[in-house]
């Protein structure tokens, strides 16, 4: 899709036009929606659990002493044991990172769904200011900012691991300067 609207005004208009039914994965599961309406929610849900996959990651690696130092520390008791931290067993370890890799997967499968819905909205308003305040109307805070932000970490995992081309990373880079003007 990011390709038909990139570089056609009526596949644009399309996009604009376009109705459809709820996503299954959003709150307007079987809803009428326009197809900028379900994009944009599908975008949020997508973040939203990108979100918790990287806090459900994060609470994997955290030690169980490190989780009690830092309630320690947020309920203003400071622990100033000098007991070094229990090693977890092989077994315990390799199942905790295990855990942690296949939710740093889920983490970035949501991220990189986000991102290319985020490449789709931002070629479908460029160079139409009614079809970007149409799209800031359905956007958080009616600001594009979540997007921008999401784009330009997409772009910096694109740029290390080479996975698109200069011509991937320049529509990127351009899409980015859509947004961020509009």
């Amino acid at each position: 899709m990011i390709n038909l609207v990139e570089h056609c005004k009526e596949n644009r208009d399309q996009i604009v036009r376009a109705h459809c039914v709820g996503s299954y994965e959003t709150p307007n599961d079987g809803k009428k929606l326009t197809a900028i309406e379900a994009l944009v929610e599908v975008f949020l849900v997508r973040l939203e659990a990108a979100k918790k996959s990287e806090e459900q990651a994060d609470a994997l690696l955290t030690s169980p002493e490190e989780k009690k130092e830092a309630e320690s520390k947020k309920d203003g008791k400071e622990n100033n044991a000098s007991s070094l931290p229990q090693a977890l067993p092989a077994e315990d370890l390799e199942e905790t990172l295990m855990k942690a890799l296949q939710k740093a997967g889920k983490n970035m499968e949501h991220s990189v769904i986000g991102s290319y819905i985020a490449l789709l909205l931002g070629c479908v308003i460029q160079n139409n200011q009614e079809y970007a305040n149409l799209l800031k109307e359905k956007m958080p805070e009616r600001k594009f900012d979540v997007m921008v932000e999401v784009l330009k970490k997409f772009l910096n995992f694109v740029s290390l691991t080479g996975v698109v081309g200069t011509t991937g990373i320049t529509s990127i880079q351009r899409v980015v300067e859509v947004l961020e003007s509009s």
